[in-house]
């Protein structure tokens, strides 16, 4: 998907089917989130822990410019098992179509008063009496 903007929503699930891991261990349970720019450990994007299972939408800021991205999502749990993803998007690359409305939203704004306001043509301040122009139009 291609993404344009500041920030990039990325929605992730959480699940835990172990038995009783909510009874025994509700102090231990940790979940540590880790996003990164291909598989470089000096580009992550996004680092969090959470407790709960469950799904979360983060708004995650890509600071190495447009481009398209292959990110790992790395999930680590108390008892240090490690899953990984991998999922790719383009980071304003197309940009063009987001600049064209900036372009047009103010030109279309400026000519919608200009074309719905009309003047009323009346020839009630002209002249056409022979008076100081000797019955003739131009004088």
């Amino acid at each position: 998907k291609n993404w344009l903007g500041i920030y990039v929503m990325i929605t992730l699930e959480i699940f835990d089917r172990r038995p009783n891991a909510w009874k025994e261990e509700p102090e231990k349970r940790k979940y540590t989130v880790d996003m990164r720019s291909g598989t470089s450990i000096k580009k992550i994007l996004f680092r969090k822990i959470y407790d709960h299972p469950g799904i979360y939408t983060e708004k995650v800021f890509v600071p190495f410019g447009p481009g398209y991205y292959s990110i790992t999502a790395r999930l680590t749990t108390t008892h240090g098992l490690v899953y990984e993803d991998s999922f790719s998007f383009g980071y304003n690359v197309d940009f063009a179509s987001g600049l064209s409305w900036i372009v047009l939203m103010p030109l279309i704004v400026a000519a919608v008063p200009l074309l719905l306001v009309r003047r009323k043509t009346t020839y009630e301040d002209d002249d056409f009496s022979s008076t100081g122009a000797r019955g003739r139009i131009l004088g």
